[in-house]
């Protein structure tokens, strides 16, 4: 266990440390670490299982990428690896070796998108028997992939007294300096779950698009500061409503309902892909 009483002691001994957290524990004052449930921690496992299998599929095919831009080749397709884009990359004719490996790394590409599209439908399965996932995707910007990944990382949002506090634990919070009576903001902490900030700016995007609330606070943040700085402000803004939606169990304010039916509709159908 690693507190800052013991991590910043000048004189570091096992007995000593040991005296430092049997003082700290005698006066409650040692942080409870938080253990997952079972059910949370498959969720997770099998979460992060997908998202390692999508880094796979994107190494796969920044291969593919190389290997056309080694003999200079060039597409008029849209998505390179579409369905008529796919056949074209099938029929290629490279020199024997490079054939090889551009007809090996379409395989595993193959296989690789089959394996993240049946993660994806067991994903589902568990978030349309979840309510909080549902409850989440009532926010525009957020599926129900993003809530369960937000699920799965946060746990009891109840270990949260506050909004700022899980804002703060997710890493959203930007770094305060102090100097006399002088006080600054600086970068956010990035501490916590990466997973879920990265979840949580890919949500932004999408709601400055889809929800007009949202629209208003990024534009008037990014005339001042950019839109980096506002993709952040967003996110940090709707983890801040979140916590209020889950802790009071209300969907969002703004619910955009068409939207929200048009979510619920796609997750029941990939939960019910045979």
């Amino acid at each position: 266990m690693r507190t800052k009483a013991i991590a910043e002691a000048r004189i570091k001994t096992d007995p000593i440390d040991a005296k430092t957290l049997a003082t700290l524990l005698r006066g409650d004052l040692v942080a409870e670490s938080y253990v997952p449930t079972r059910k949370n921690r498959e969720r997770r496992a099998i979460i992060r299982h997908k998202a390692n299998l999508m880094h796979m599929r994107v190494e796969i095919k920044n291969r593919i990428h190389a290997l056309l831009d080694k003999h200079e080749l060039t597409n008029t397709y849209t998505d390179l690896f579409g369905k008529e884009s796919l056949e074209w990359l099938h029929n290629l004719q490279l020199p024997t070796i490079d054939q090889q490996i551009l007809q090996s790394n379409l395989q595993i590409l193959e296989t690789v998108t089959a394996e993240i599209d049946n993660v994806d439908i067991q994903i589902a399965k568990d978030a349309v028997n979840e309510d909080q996932a549902k409850l989440l995707m009532t926010m525009p910007g957020v599926d129900y992939y993003a809530a369960m990944i937000l699920l799965s990382e946060i746990g009891d949002v109840k270990r949260f007294p506050t909004p700022e506090k899980l804002v703060s634990w997710v890493g959203l919070s930007p770094q305060v300096h102090q100097s006399g009576e002088t006080n600054w903001t600086g970068h956010i902490t990035k501490k916590g779950s990466k997973r879920a900030r990265w979840i949580l700016t890919q949500c932004a995007q999408s709601a400055r698009q889809h929800d007009p609330r949202m629209r208003e606070f990024y534009q008037r943040i990014e005339r001042k500061h950019g839109s980096s700085k506002a993709t952040v402000a967003v996110a940090r803004k709707m983890l801040a409503i979140m916590h209020v939606m889950l802790t009071r169990n209300e969907p969002y304010q703004g619910e955009n309902h068409q939207l929200t039916e048009q979510k619920h509709k796609r997750l029941e159908r990939i939960a019910n892909t045979a």
